[in-house]
């Protein structure tokens, strides 16, 4: 990760997630790396997610929307991008949930296409293809369903009519705003 200049890690992890999986951030050289907790799952994105997990119209999307409410969090993590003159890694267990909604916010706000954002979203599928690490999950939470992210960026819109008001609504400073998008757009 020194390669490519990464300076920051951010865990998306809650507690319970980070006891029952086997990814850990123990082997980190905390010399080197910052390293940040910042648990970004909400009481009712839990609740959700348990309660409709099996039902056949089961839509993450929905849940992935409580999140949104977590607007401490999501501007400790934009004060992070903004601040850091390398790169931030940020992760959760699959990379599909709470990454993809970071990953969802930064894209947007950088007014990435919608369908460029859904894209990326999409992406995880292959990658979580050939590994073990949700096996454990319903086959419903095992998916990066286009549906998922969709519902997420329509409910953010509606609400925030774009993302850089949804990341102000943060009381994220419109200078690390435009801090993040320098250092990611140029």
């Amino acid at each position: 990760m020194k390669n490519y200049e990464i300076t920051d890690i951010i865990d998306l992890r809650g507690n319970t997630t980070i006891q029952s999986t086997f990814v850990s951030d123990d082997n980190i050289n905390r010399e080197y790396f910052k390293f940040h907790y910042i648990p970004l799952s909400t009481s009712e994105y839990e609740q959700y997610a348990n309660a409709e997990k099996d039902k056949e119209n089961f839509n993450h999307g929905v849940g992935y929307t409580y999140v949104l409410e977590n607007k401490s969090r999501i501007k400790e993590i934009f004060d992070i991008l903004a601040q850091r003159k390398g790169g931030v890694l940020f992760h959760c267990t699959a990379g599909k949930d709470r990454t993809g909604i970071i990953s969802a916010l930064i894209l947007g706000l950088c007014n990435a296409y919608i369908k460029d954002i859904i894209a990326n979203y999409e992406v995880t599928n292959t990658y979580l293809a050939d590994t073990d690490i949700i096996e454990k999950y319903s086959e419903n939470l095992k998916k990066s369903s286009p549906k998922f992210i969709i519902t997420f960026i329509e409910n953010l819109l509606k609400k925030y009519d774009s993302f850089e008001d949804y990341i102000l609504s943060c009381n994220v400073p419109k200078e690390n705003i435009e801090k993040i998008r320098k250092k990611l757009c140029g």
